[in-house]
C-alpha cells in the first residue's frame, strides 16, 4: 500500500524572464518563483510540497492542502497595515498580499496548519491586524540583513520563550541566519511573540488560536530543521482525519 503524505502548499513570488537570462522575446514573461530550499525541507520532513501560483483563486486551493508554507520574498506593502511606505520600504506585490492574506484566513477557517517564514511572519501578524517596524535601523539592523553574508552562516542568537512550541522545538536558544531589515512592531489579535534577539527584535510568533508558528530567520536552509518535522506532522493529522471522512 503506498504510503500516504500530506500535500503543502508553498507561496512564491512573481518574477520575469529576463531574470533568469531568458532570450529577449521572452524577458516580460512572468515567472513563478520559490527557492526550492523550502520544498527540499518539506520533502525530507515526509511532505509533498505544491507550489501555490498567484493567479489560482485561494478558495479552489485550500480544500486541497493539509499544511501552508509562507516563504519569504519582498515588503509586505504598508496599506495592509495603515501606514504610508518609508523611504527604506521596498518594492511590494499587491497581488501576492491579497493571495496571502487571503489564503491565512481560509487556513485558520479550514483548520490548515501555516509556517510562515522571514516575510511570511511579516504577512502572519498583519493579518491578525497586527504592524511592522518598516526599517532596522543601524546598530540594530546589522545582525539582521547582509547582502553577502552566505545563507549558511548563522549571524545571531533567538531566546525562546519557556512554555512556547517554539521552546519545545528549539530549546532555550538557537543561533540563526537573518536577512530582514523590517520586523514585527504590534501584535495582532491573537498572536503571542515567542522568540526574541538580544536587541529586542521579535523573531517568533505564535497564533494563540491555531496550529500555526512564523520565524524571522531562514530554518530551509539547514536539513532536518525542527519546524519542518512539525509542519509535516500537523498536516498529517489533517490529511488522516480527512481520509477518515471521506470512509
Amino acid at each position: 500500500m503506498t504510503e500516504t503524505k500530506p500535500l503543502i502548499g508553498l507561496t512564491g513570488r512573481r518574477g520575469t524572464g529576463r531574470s533568469i537570462g531568458s532570450p529577449q522575446g521572452f524577458a516580460s514573461s512572468e515567472l513563478e518563483i520559490f527557492f526550492s530550499d523550502y520544498s527540499k525541507r518539506v520533502l525530507e520532513a515526509g511532505g509533498l510540497p505544491l507550489h501555490l501560483p498567484l493567479d489560482a483563486e485561494p478558495r479552489s486551493l485550500i480544500h486541497l492542502l493539509d499544511g501552508l508554507l509562507l516563504s519569504g520574498g519582498e515588503d509586505v506593502s504598508p496599506t495592509f497595515y495603515s501606514q504610508e511606505p518609508g523611504i527604506t520600504t521596498g518594492p511590494s506585490s499587491q497581488e501576492r498580499d491579497e493571495f496571502e492574506l487571503e489564503l491565512i484566513d481560509l487556513a485558520i477557517q479550514n483548520g490548515v496548519p501555516i509556517l510562515g517564514i522571514c516575510r511570511g511572519s511579516q504577512i502572519l501578524n498583519v493579518s491578525r491586524g497586527g504592524s511592522l517596524i518598516q526599517h532596522l535601523e543601524e546598530p540594530t539592523y546589522l545582525p539582521h540583513m547582509s547582502s553577502v553574508r552566505d545563507r549558511s552562516e548563522r549571524s545571531h542568537t533567538v531566546i525562546f520563550e519557556a512554555g512556547s512550541l517554539l521552546h519545545s522545538l528549539y530549546g532555550e536558544s538557537q543561533d540563526v541566519n537573518s536577512f530582514h531589515h523590517q520586523a514585527i512592531d504590534t501584535l495582532g489579535l491573537g498572536v503571542t511573540a515567542s522568540a526574541k534577539s538580544d536587541d529586542g527584535v521579535i523573531e517568533a510568533i505564535e497564533l494563540d488560536d491555531h496550529a500555526a508558528i512564523a520565524v524571522q530567520w531562514h530554518p530551509e536552509v539547514f536539513s532536518h530543521d525542527p519546524i519542518f518535522r512539525w509542519l509535516t506532522e500537523q498536516s498529517l493529522r489533517v490529511h488522516q482525519d480527512k481520509q477518515r471522512k471521506r470512509t
